[in-house]
């Protein structure tokens, strides 16, 4: 049986690359859907065959939707942008004169089942204000999924469970696959490339800089001896740490 997933907890923003997570507020009951337009296909055809020689097959655009249900000030000012004047009771939301693009990572959590997280959207939203007693005012919001502008951070994670209780189970485990690293000699420069089953990017730190030191993936040798490079990756809303791995370098 598959994992049920039902309900919504809560939904999060942060600016991409960061994780000062925050919520706009309510969501309306049944408004939160994620959508996936239909890819197209392009056929290749030649003079001799009856079936394609080549197709090439593009996925159509994924979106998040859902509507902000009442929402304050404060999610207008996120979501279009613009300025808040005044406090208290005389505060009010100014538009903004022209369009603002706004990048989010999106984190949604269920009532019950897998988290998701979605790690660059770029926010389409609509002010959906219908005057009524018997209704309440929203922000529709249109969000649609962008490449990550890091190359090894995945456009979309499912993954971690919520049990019925409210509480977040147990985080999906990672590992490091991080290879020897050659003797170097001084004032040689060798690329590292270690890798996570996660996809998410590895960080290196050097025990000894005064034989080695590290910049990003490169490591540069100093002077002669031995110093250890440690790869770590310290894990994400989905993903928890990974077991640090440790190569040794030689320079001569």
């Amino acid at each position: 049986m598959g994992q049920v997933t039902n309900g919504i907890d809560k939904i999060e923003i942060t600016e991409v690359g960061t994780n000062n997570w925050r919520t706009l507020g309510y969501t309306n009951i049944d408004s939160a859907s994620i959508t996936e337009e239909e890819g197209t296909t392009t056929d290749f055809n030649v003079e001799e065959l009856d079936k394609p020689l080549f197709s090439r097959f593009i996925p159509g655009k994924s979106t998040l939707n859902f509507d902000i249900a009442d929402p304050n000030l404060q999610a207008f000012l996120e979501v279009f942008g613009g300025t808040i004047v005044g406090v208290g009771d005389a505060a009010k939301w100014q538009a903004p004169r022209n369009y603002v693009q706004k990048e989010f990572a999106v984190r949604v959590t269920p009532q019950i089942g897998y988290i998701m997280l979605f790690n660059r959207m770029l926010f389409k939203p609509l002010k959906n204000i219908a005057l009524g007693k018997n209704n309440l005012a929203m922000i529709t919001v249109n969000a649609d999924m962008l490449e990550p502008t890091n190359v090894n951070t995945p456009a979309f994670e499912i993954g971690g469970k919520v049990s019925e209780q409210g509480s977040t189970g147990s985080m999906i485990a990672q590992t490091i696959t991080f290879g020897p690293i050659p003797n170097q000699v001084t004032g040689a420069t060798y690329l590292m490339a270690a890798t996570t089953t996660s996809g998410l990017p590895v960080t290196y730190q050097s025990t000894n800089p005064a034989v080695a030191t590290v910049n990003g993936a490169a490591v540069t040798a100093v002077s002669s001896g031995t110093a250890q490079i440690i790869a770590t990756q310290s894990g994400n809303t989905m993903y928890s740490a990974a077991p640090p791995v440790v190569q040794e370098i030689d320079v001569t």
